[in-house]
């Protein structure tokens, strides 16, 4: 009980830390600050892979929120939506939500990020999913963005459902902050 107490403390410590050094930061003509919480939407191309199903690429979207709880640590809940279908065109919609750990190169207008990302996967069954992700976000406005984000998917599903699959997922689109 005690180390978990310590580890709370620490925790709240870190986040009001990270908290107060964005409060001082205002707009001077600077990019340097994330602005608070951003809101998006994303399209872009999911291309499964699996050794005993040959699967066609398709469309996905999405939406996600941008949680910075440091300049250079974000937290990044998010859905995406689209097809696992194989080439006869046989298969389900698909459903990730993820939670998304990304850590941020600033730079300029310009953020550089890479991280990891876990959830589950709906289809005809629900699976955990396990990956990486790195992409950039560009700062047209103050709190207006673009962002392209690649991700790779793990899912982990059972073998009377067809067996695992390797997901890279490729998307862009626009981010308002808050």
């Amino acid at each position: 009980m005690r180390a978990r107490s310590r580890l709370s403390i620490f925790a709240l410590l870190l986040l009001l830390t990270g908290s107060a050094a964005r409060a001082d930061q205002t707009w001077n003509g600077e990019w340097t600050d994330p602005h608070g919480v951003g809101l998006g939407i994303a399209a872009g191309a999911n291309i499964p892979s699996n050794g005993n199903i040959d699967f066609k690429a398709s469309p996905n979207w999405g939406f996600f929120v941008d949680i910075p709880l440091l300049d250079s640590f974000h937290i990044t809940p998010s859905t995406l939506l689209y097809k696992l279908r194989d080439q006869n065109g046989n298969g389900s919609s698909a459903t990730d939500v993820s939670l998304n750990f990304k850590f941020n190169i600033p730079l300029h207008r310009l953020d550089i990020f890479a991280g990891i990302t876990a959830g589950i996967t709906s289809t005809v069954s629900i699976d955990p999913h396990v990956g990486v992700l790195a992409g950039v976000t560009f700062r047209l406005l103050p709190n207006l963005g673009l962002f392209a984000q690649l991700n790779y998917k793990y899912i982990l599903r059972d073998e009377n459902v067809g067996g695992n699959i390797s997901d890279f997922q490729i998307y862009a689109g626009p981010m308002f902050r808050f």
